[in-house]
């Protein structure tokens, strides 16, 4: 009889397991389904890409303004949780590397630099917050008052990390809900476009046709201007030359011409040889005030690089020398 009877407690403890662990995993799957309908709903919201696998998770990518956003939930390092992901590539390169972590969620790792001050305006910020950067005015500038706002709505373990390449935002959670989404494209989004006023430069050039950042993830071209000069269509663009802001401007070549490369210090002066033909004398009277930078030529195309903040002389220095050296004949100005 008490065999009986531990044999049945027995069995009801094994069904009792067997219901839980199957209540359990459709409660998993009941969440599994809301996330992926929210991380659907986000892309279709945006006019972006969905992709859900077993191997590499659910992906989204969506745009915001000039940014892609790409958002990622994926398997985490403990075992049966999830890491969300959302990162975009900086519109404007070169800009400053910094973290900012939550004091209640110190789980960003350290990085070098010192503590950024924003401001007594900021304090409510910094009770919550703490900045890291060694570029702390850069920094300021590209956490804006919105970029702090959709910060300081988040929830959950998370930070928020750039090198001057790429913005990161990591949350240590599953995030399921399509308004906390929405507010982390738009938070990566609204850094990764930082600073406006590189931007608003290449807009506002006169003549200038702005062509706003296109192409996918694997294949992104940033912001550029096409300027008609001297016949030649040249292009300017913002480029990171050395980890540093560097302005580039290319030019077709009205004919073939020699291959050469060219180095100015900050003063414009000439650091290397010129080749015979490759300067005419109105292209040499615009290296002066050129400063740092390099000069190159293929057959087909001319190529300046002008080192330093973006700033409209610079801009215009370098789309004139650059339709110069494109549109005139060659001559034996330097031998």
């Amino acid at each position: 009889m008490e065999e009986l009877l531990a044999m049945g407690l027995m069995g009801i403890a094994v069904a009792g397991g067997a219901i839980g662990v199957f209540l359990t995993f459709q409660r998993r799957a009941r969440e599994a389904a809301a996330r992926a309908a929210a991380w659907r709903e986000l892309a279709a919201r945006h006019g972006g890409s969905f992709s859900d696998d077993a191997r590499y998770g659910t992906i989204v990518e969506v745009a915001e303004g000039e940014a892609l956003v790409r958002g990622m939930l994926s398997p985490a390092r403990q075992e049966g949780g999830l890491t969300t992901r959302f990162a975009a590539p900086c519109v404007v390169p070169a800009g400053p590397s910094f973290v900012v972590v939550q004091r209640t969620f110190p789980i960003a790792p350290p990085q070098p630099g010192a503590t950024v001050d924003l401001g007594p305006d900021e304090a409510w910020f910094s009770r919550r917050f703490v900045v890291v950067s060694t570029q702390p005015d850069a920094t300021r500038e590209v956490l804006t008052a919105r970029a702090r706002r959709l910060l300081a709505e988040r929830v959950g373990p998370f930070s928020v990390r750039s090198d001057g390449v790429l913005v990161e935002l990591v949350c240590e959670e599953a995030v399921s809900d399509l308004p906390a989404l929405e507010a982390a494209v738009a938070l990566v989004a609204e850094v990764a476009q930082q600073p406006q006023r590189a931007l608003a430069l290449l807009r506002s050039l006169p003549q200038g046709v702005y062509h706003p950042a296109e192409g996918t993830w694997e294949h992104r071209r940033r912001p550029w201007v096409d300027l008609e000069l001297r016949g030649a269509v040249v292009s300017l663009e913002l480029a990171s030359a050395g980890g540093k802001l560097a302005v580039v401007a290319r030019a077709p070549r009205r004919r073939e011409g020699p291959v050469f490369e060219l180095h100015l210090d900050p003063r414009g002066r000439l650091l290397t040889a010129v080749p015979e033909g490759v300067l005419t004398p109105h292209a040499a009277e615009q290296l002066p005030g050129l400063g740092q930078a390099m000069i190159s030529g293929t057959p087909a195309q001319i190529e300046v690089v002008v080192h330093g903040a973006a700033t409209e002389p610079r801009l215009v220095g370098a789309a004139h020398l650059a339709a110069t050296l494109a549109s005139d004949s060659p001559a034996s100005a330097f031998r």
